[in-house]
């Protein structure tokens, strides 16, 4: 199985994690598979903290 790597903000100040995942394939019915190369994170990502922690659940789209 195919695999990749991503860089992983578990809380608000912390370093980021290098984190290897297993890349599923194929996906199952009904699900799609995103690659993604940049991403980043907004200033407003602040505002986040007095929200709480983020869900470490995968995001599903229906």
């Amino acid at each position: 199985m195919r695999t990749a790597k991503a860089s992983v903000l578990e809380a608000f100040n912390a370093p980021l994690r290098l984190h290897t995942y297993e890349v599923p394939s194929p996906v199952e019915p009904g699900a799609v598979l995103v690659r993604t190369e940049m991403a980043g994170i907004p200033s407003w990502a602040r505002a986040l903290r007095r929200i709480g922690p983020v869900s470490r659940s995968r995001s599903v789209i229906a």
